[in-house]
């Protein structure tokens, strides 16, 4: 979801629509500038990606990447979706702060609220007796550090029904 009505944005949750966001791209850069701003104005440019104001209504939130486009890496478009700052420049002022998510929202968007727009959320997407052990470890604590951080973070194991199906291997660095 980029850019919707304003008025459109409380029937989301009461018509039972999904927002899929792709978080990533949660910052000006030259194209927002450049192309955006003078296609549609600055007004209607000022409120796309309504992450906060969407979640506020209680609609399910979904996140993904816009792969090929651009990274898979779901802790990079999480870190930019709290941020609201290009992962490249992470000290840049943010764009729309009024819309920044929250580390647990987009970790919701991400996990469970996936499994739900797939019709699996009975199944997987949270770890509960009963559900398949789908399940990643990685280095660090994202939610004890500071978000222009997570980017970094590294996913060391995945696990899928119990079973580890990957672990990364040692740098050479």
């Amino acid at each position: 979801m980029q850019l919707i009505d304003p008025k459109d944005i409380p029937r989301l949750a009461r018509l039972g629509v999904v927002a899929n966001f792709e978080t990533f791209w949660f910052f000006a850069d030259e194209w927002i500038n450049e192309n955006m701003v003078p296609l549609i104005g600055a007004k209607r440019a000022g409120r796309v990606y309504p992450f906060c104001s969407v979640a506020r209504t209680g609609a399910v939130i979904v996140a993904g990447s816009d792969w090929p486009v651009s990274t898979p890496d779901p802790f990079l478009a999480i870190q930019v979706g709290i941020t609201r700052q290009s992962s490249k420049d992470p000290r840049g002022a943010p764009w729309i702060p009024t819309e920044r998510a929250s580390l647990e929202t987009m970790v919701t968007a991400y996990t469970i609220a996936g499994a739900y727009v797939n019709h699996r959320d009975r199944e997987t997407g949270s770890l509960e007796v009963g559900k398949a052990a789908d399940f990643i470890i990685i280095d660090r604590d994202i939610f004890k550090i500071r978000p222009q951080e997570i980017g970094t973070t590294r996913v060391l194991f995945t696990f899928v029904d119990g079973r580890q199906v990957y672990e990364a291997r040692a740098s050479t660095e």
